[in-house]
């Protein structure tokens, strides 16, 4: 969470159009899991969303740290996938998506990073009600 709260240290502006336009495409095959419980889908959404965001991170070891971190933390997720709420799933990537790509139109590097800090406390916290219930 401290890493995701201080990349914006490593991200150089402007963020690339290209960027931008995968973000908001991906955004847009999120709309599909609404109607469509298709867990492989929602991997690989997450998994695009933080490929994109990797390629804006200027610092090789901070975007190699990052992508590690991603993939470790990655597993224990897709394993709780089946035990979340569908539709609030659909609903929180939907809306991080959305949230991400408004901080980084407007050049708001520090709100890119609060916004990635909040979406790994959150997901931290829905994994750890899982793994453990009695204890969450």
């Amino acid at each position: 969470m401290v890493l995701a709260e201080n990349l914006y240290r490593f991200i150089d502006l402007p963020i690339p159009s290209c960027t931008i336009e995968t973000l908001q495409r991906l955004a847009e095959e999120a709309k599909q899991l609404k109607h469509k419980k298709d867990i492989h889908l929602l991997g690989r959404i997450h998994r695009d969303v933080e490929k994109a965001l990797s390629g804006t991170i200027s610092n090789v070891r901070a975007r190699e740290v990052t992508e590690n971190l991603y993939f470790e933390i990655g597993r224990i997720w897709l394993s709780c996938v089946p035990k979340f709420d569908w539709a609030e799933e659909v609903e929180l990537l939907s809306s991080d998506v959305r949230e991400l790509i408004y901080a980084l139109q407007r050049g708001d590097l520090r709100g890119f990073g609060f916004r990635r800090r909040n979406q790994a406390a959150i997901t931290l916290g829905r994994i750890c009600k899982v793994i453990s219930p009695v204890e969450a």
